[in-house]
């Protein structure tokens, strides 16, 4: 008779459809170097996608995949401690990879673009500040959920250092969404109205780096090594248990705040 890791970990990749997708663009449109447009006798010609299409192509991609890692570290939650991380680690970067990839198809043909047409407008307009903000915040994204480095960890990093962080982190995160919450409902409107959740979400992945790293500042870290930082410590349990405290208490206020998470 299997046991119940086993039995755990044959439900997580049969009901979440787990593929082994991989995202070269998003990779590339998230981090590459930026080549200069191709020019023909002095005359440039300007990609099809407009400059503000590219910014808002990463606008609404990242708060669709915040909701997204939220709903799919709620569902693989309870599992901790059945199966190993690594194996847990593995399908969370499948998922959100799959999911990426049905997010960035759904909006191109929504819009009528190619993703080839995105890619060159992504690196056209690569230089103007809101797509290159944007791009660096999906590679973050990324990186956190893949695990990658993101930069040099602070010599001398230790669990204790790391769980302080993490609170801190996840802290302002509340912080940041109770007020943005607040100034909706200040205003007589509802969270229940899509537009005004909408609104919530983009302001929220748009100030929520800017507010971590300023809290990690203390630590010697920033926003874009959280996520090499706890997979450094993802033997710890003391570091485990806190991230996975610290999500449940964020999961907890932002149901009380009324976000259909």
């Amino acid at each position: 008779m299997p046991d119940q890791s086993s039995k755990a970990l044959v439900y997580i990749f049969g009901a979440l459809a787990v593929t082994t997708s991989t995202y070269a663009y998003v990779r590339w449109s998230a981090g590459a170097k930026r080549r200069a447009p191709p020019k023909e006798e002095g005359v440039e010609e300007l990609p099809r996608v407009p400059k503000d299409k590219v910014a808002e192509f990463f606008d609404v991609i990242i708060e669709n995949m915040t909701k997204a890692i939220m709903a799919l570290e709620a569902q693989l939650a309870q599992y901790r401690g059945q199966v190993p991380r690594e194996q847990l680690a593995q399908v969370m970067l499948q998922q959100f990879e799959d999911q990426l990839q049905q997010q960035q198809d759904a909006l191109l043909k929504k819009w009528g673009y190619t993703e080839e047409e995105l890619e060159a407008a992504t690196e056209y307009y690569g230089g103007d500040g809101d797509v290159r903000h944007g791009a660096q915040r999906l590679r973050r994204m990324y990186e956190a959920v893949s695990g990658q480095s993101a930069g040099q960890l602070p010599r001398g990093l230790t669990e204790d250092t790391l769980c302080a962080a993490l609170n801190d982190y996840f802290d302002v995160s509340i912080a940041l969404m109770r007020r943005l919450v607040e100034d909706v409902t200040d205003r007589g409107q509802s969270v229940d109205n899509p537009l005004m959740m909408q609104e919530i979400m983009m302001r929220f992945t748009r100030e929520q780096d800017a507010v971590a790293t300023d809290a990690l500042a203390a630590y010697g870290m920033h926003s874009e090594m959280v996520g090499p930082a706890i997979e450094k410590f993802k033997g710890s349990d003391k570091v485990m248990g806190t991230f996975a405290a610290c999500q449940q208490r964020q999961q907890t206020e932002f149901a009380a705040l009324g976000l259909p998470l």
